[in-house]
């Protein structure tokens, strides 16, 4: 085993975050939360979800260690991508920092436990201990990855040589505190090394300007699409500045840009690999003045060859950066390209292939979702009008609503079930001018057979819907069409 804190430079004697915590009180304070974590078992994880404070996340690590558990990082560490993690056989407890109400809330444990463990011993050193990242994949299951203490060792070893950090040095990282790929830069080589962690501001170009005003300006970890929006604008910089990127490479005119102000950004852990044709379609969009960009090859169902995505953020005309992307390449046909408002990318820059495609109105295989549904009509026994369907796995409609927990939204239920039977039972086209007394009952989902029910009012231009599956209500509410007013109680 490794010690963390072995001489490399020597432990700091102060780590800055919401509140000042030396080297001993971080070290008391994760020994009195390691007591109260349940006894460690071969190959028990302590779960994590941290968002805001990485003092707090500090001394969950080393507490977690301390007892002999492993540490449970999800790619995604926020509270509703971490419930299927705590299902796991091998999760022991849940550390968080999210306001969530279970597990431990470090935060609000470090508060309490500055008086109780004022006069306790700290432990004398910290064993690093392995580490698992969990992803959760497409159909829910939890992808592993583990790294053992000597891999863990090596990449300090290996971020500790490339950021050339030095004792006592102000280190800022503004991705989320459990992010896994700034776990070793972040936290575990500055604590190697011995120097000062900041707390994490809300991240932001105004919290990045004032951080790079600092006489010296903190060592910086920024995901690359802040760093974008940083190049921008106006930038006051208090001597030469450092910044680091994890995942994708800020790109080359937005990196002289900042290189001009003072600011060497440097990448760190692997570069991502991508083909001479999405490599070509990225920088031409960003010579083109984008002001972000992703680009995607897919090899989509029912195509000879694979086709290139992209989505790209521009501001001002779209047609600036676009035109140059349309056309096709000998080893792919031509290029989709939508501009977009923003890219759907996770706190810490990340943009996932399939939330990519999503924004494009892609399924995650690239093809295109079911937009129509297939309609049977009929006037029951009631004189009521009829309209019955089925949904289909792959509707458009599901994307988004959620990844995994597909749901029909109550205004695609109103645009694509209700109205569609109001026109075909009236085909004068009806405009509707109110709803009333809407009520979504049950979740519709992927698959199901549905019924939309129409009873006319038969003095006015009003209509009462229900969507049922089988015998039970989806929905219900009333609607007035062409111009029809509601009348008093």
């Amino acid at each position: 085993m490794v010690d963390l804190f072995a001489d490399a430079g020597g432990a700091a004697d102060l780590f800055v975050g919401d509140r000042s915590c030396t080297r001993r009180q971080l070290l008391t304070v994760a020994a009195a939360l390691a007591a109260k974590l349940p006894a460690p078992q071969p190959g028990s994880h302590i779960a994590f979800a941290f968002e805001h404070d990485p003092i707090a996340f500090a001394i969950a690590v080393v507490a977690t260690w301390l007892r002999g558990h492993a540490v449970a990082l999800p790619v995604n560490a926020r509270r509703h991508a971490v419930v299927p993690l705590l299902g796991q056989p091998e999760v022991a407890g849940f550390l968080h920092d999210t306001g969530a109400g279970t597990g431990i809330c470090v935060s609000d444990l470090m508060a309490a436990a500055d008086a109780a463990t004022s006069g306790e011993a700290a432990p004398a050193n910290i064993r690093l201990g392995p580490v698992t990242i969990y992803t959760a994949l497409m159909d829910g299951a939890m992808q592993r990855q583990l790294l053992t203490a000597e891999q863990l060792a090596w990449e300090i070893t290996e971020h500790d040589a490339a950021m050339q950090l030095q004792r006592g040095a102000a280190v800022l990282n503004l991705f989320t505190p459990a992010f896994p790929p700034a776990l070793v830069p972040g936290l575990l080589a500055p604590m190697r090394r011995g120097c000062l962690l900041l707390p994490r501001p809300a991240a932001s170009p105004a919290a990045l300007r004032k951080a790079l005003a600092m006489r010296p300006p903190p060592t910086l970890l920024v995901p690359t699409p802040l760093l974008r929006e940083l190049a921008r604008g106006p930038i006051d910089v208090g001597g030469p500045a450092r910044a680091f990127t994890l995942g994708d490479e800020l790109d080359a005119p937005n990196t002289l840009r900042l290189q001009q102000r003072g600011i060497a950004v440097q990448h760190l852990g692997s570069r991502r690999t991508r083909d001479a044709g999405c490599e070509r379609l990225l920088d031409e969009a960003w010579r083109g003045g984008a002001l972000d960009a992703a680009v995607l090859r897919q090899q989509v169902p029912g195509e000879a060859i694979a086709r290139l995505f992209a989505a790209v953020v521009v501001d001002g005309p779209p047609e600036s950066p676009l035109d140059q992307l349309s056309e096709p390449t000998s080893e792919a046909l031509a290029p989709i390209v939508h501009a977009v408002r923003r890219l759907p990318r996770d706190a810490n820059g990340v943009l996932t292939d399939e939330a990519l495609l999503r924004c494009l109105g892609r399924r995650s295989d690239g093809s295109l979702p079911s937009r129509d549904l297939d309609w049977q009509f009929r006037t029951d026994a009631d004189g009521r009008f009829v309209g019955s369907t089925r949904v289909p796995a792959d509707y458009f409609a599901f994307a988004g609503h959620f990844v995994t927990y597909p749901v029909l939204s109550g205004a695609v239920q109103l645009h694509e079930l209700v109205l569609p039977c109001l026109r075909a039972a009236r085909p004068e086209s009806p405009i509707v001018t109110e709803l009333a007394d809407l009520k979504f009952l049950v979740r519709i989902v992927p698959g199901d057979a549905l019924e939309v029910v129409l009873a006319f009012d038969a003095g006015r231009e009003a209509v009462d819907f229900e969507i049922r599956r089988g015998a039970l209500r989806c929905s219900t509410g009333r609607l007035l069409y062409r111009g029809a007013t509601v009348e008093g109680p």
